[in-house]
C-alpha cells in the first residue's frame, strides 16, 4: 500500500508539473518564428542586424534571419564604427517570408531596401518615354539638395535637354520611377548634368564648363539584350581619375568623374 501511494504521488506530481509547464509556455507568450531574408547586394560596410538592442543571427550566404511572428523593426548598423545605417519595419508571418536586397554602395549613405526581382513586375514605359529610377551616390562632389538634368546625345553629338529630375536623393530604395522623353529616333544615348537646388548653379568641370561625363553614358543600343520596356534603375557614383584633364572635376588635388551605374535595364 505504501509502495502504491509512493508511485501514485510521484505520478501525480509529474502530471501537475507537466500541465503547469504547458500553461507557463502559453502564458509567457512564446511565439512561432518566421523568416525574413536580407540578401547582401552591393555592401560597402560589414553589417550587424538588431531587433531592439539585441543582435540577431543573419546568414550572410542565404540572407536568412529567424524572428518571432508579428511586427518587428530591424535595425542595421555598421560593425566597424557602430553607425546606424537604416531600419525596416516588417510584419513577420509564418511560412510567408519577405525578401529584400540590401543596397549600400558607399559607407556614407543609408542602406536601401530593394526588390530582389529587380524590375520584373514594372510596366513598360509609355510610347515616347523612358522610365528612370535614379539616386545620387556622388554627394562628395555634388550638392546634397540636387536636381539632375537629363540630356539626349544626338547623331551630331549635340546635347538636347529632355527633362529635369527634381530633388534626387541618396537612397535608391526611396526613389520612384520618373518619365523622361526619349527625344525621338535622333537620340542615341543619354547623359546628365547636376544642379544645386538652392543656388541653381550647375556643377562645373576643371575647365569651368558645365560638367557631364563624356566617357560613360547611358547607351541603350549597346546593351544586350536591348531594354524593350525602356525601364532603367541607375545610380550616380564618384570615381577618381588618373590625373588632370579639362573635362574632369577637380576636388582638392585630385580629379574625378561621376559615372551613371546601371543596376537594372529592361
Amino acid at each position: 500500500m505504501k509502495k502504491f501511494f509512493y508511485i501514485s504521488t510521484i505520478t501525480l506530481f509529474c502530471l501537475i508539473s507537466f500541465n503547469s509547464c504547458k500553461k507557463l509556455d502559453y502564458e509567457d507568450g512564446f511565439k512561432n518564428f518566421g523568416e525574413v531574408f536580407f540578401l547582401s547586394g552591393n555592401l560597402a560596410s560589414a553589417l550587424e542586424i538588431r531587433i531592439g538592442s539585441s543582435p540577431i543571427n543573419w546568414d550572410l550566404g542565404s540572407g536568412k534571419t529567424s524572428v518571432p511572428e508579428g511586427e518587428n523593426t530591424f535595425l542595421f548598423f555598421d560593425k566597424e564604427d557602430g553607425r546606424k545605417l537604416g531600419e525596416k519595419k516588417i510584419n513577420v508571418e509564418l511560412n510567408n517570408p519577405d525578401t529584400f536586397l540590401l543596397f549600400h554602395p558607399i559607407k556614407s549613405v543609408p542602406i536601401a531596401f530593394l526588390d530582389p526581382n529587380g524590375q520584373t513586375n514594372e510596366e513598360s514605359a509609355p510610347d515616347g518615354f523612358i522610365k528612370l529610377k535614379i539616386a545620387n551616390y556622388a554627394g562628395d562632389l555634388t550638392a546634397k539638395e540636387l536636381d539632375i538634368i537629363v540630356f539626349g546625345l544626338n547623331m551630331n553629338l549635340d546635347l538636347v535637354e529632355l527633362a529635369t529630375l527634381e530633388s534626387v536623393t541618396d537612397n535608391l530604395g526611396e526613389e520612384e520611377y520618373r518619365l523622361v522623353p526619349t527625344g525621338g529616333n535622333d537620340i542615341l544615348a543619354y547623359t546628365f548634368k547636376f544642379r544645386d537646388r538652392k543656388t541653381q548653379q550647375v556643377l562645373k568641370n576643371h575647365a569651368g564648363e558645365d560638367y557631364w561625363n563624356q566617357n560613360v553614358i547611358l547607351y541603350p543600343g549597346s546593351m544586350s539584350p536591348i531594354p524593350e520596356k525602356r525601364v532603367y534603375t541607375i545610380y550616380m557614383r564618384t570615381y577618381e581619375q588618373w590625373g588632370e584633364f579639362p573635362s574632369f572635376i577637380k576636388s582638392g588635388d585630385k580629379y574625378y568623374e561621376i559615372n551613371p551605374e546601371i543596376l537594372y535595364a529592361d
